[in-house]
């Protein structure tokens, strides 16, 4: 086959420029592939994100549905993790979490272990009384002891359940 007109440079130019032709739209299909494939990716993990966001919300969400569900945690917050700060995310806003933390009069010694149970509702409008059944168990030298306590914890509906006061109505014999 003979150059016509052209000389052998030409030639070479002109066919390295029809590669590169074909090489500019295959470089922009890549580019378009990774940018869709990208633009998935970044859709997932935004998907995902949201999707922990919500469970992780509402796994440690703090349920004040019922009366029971809030005497449950006061108390797991004033028997078992005297912590303050948790006990006011119970109390209403006329009962600091210091004085209901006193009125429980968690045990100093830390061989008792509080437990409770036996729970009995009233709910009347905004206001709720629970009744509930509080064990201190104790074991001292093999000898199981257990005093069983009958408390009342007066409630109010603000925003949620919130403990205002607690009556402790003494020792039940079992």
């Amino acid at each position: 086959m003979v150059n016509e007109g052209h000389s052998p440079a030409e030639g070479a130019s002109g066919r390295n420029a029809h590669l590169e032709a074909k090489a500019v739209p295959k470089s922009r299909r890549v580019r378009k592939i990774l940018l869709i494939v990208a633009g998935f990716v970044a859709a997932l993990g935004v998907a995902a994100g949201g999707t922990l966001f919500y469970v992780y919300d509402k796994a440690t969400a703090i349920d004040r549905s019922t009366p029971q569900v809030v005497v449950e945690q006061f108390l797991d917050a004033a028997l078992m993790l005297r912590d303050s700060d948790r006990i006011a995310l119970f109390t209403c806003r006329q009962w600091s979490a210091l004085e209901a933390a006193q009125k429980v009069g968690a045990p100093a010694n830390p061989k008792i272990a509080p437990s409770w149970g036996d729970f009995s509702t009233r709910v009347e409008g905004v206001r709720a009384s629970v009744d509930v059944r509080v064990y201190f168990s104790i074991s001292v030298d093999g000898d199981f002891q257990q005093d069983i306590q009958s408390w009342t914890l007066r409630l109010e509906d603000q925003d949620g359940w919130r403990v205002c006061d607690l009556i402790k109505n003494g020792s039940v014999r079992p």
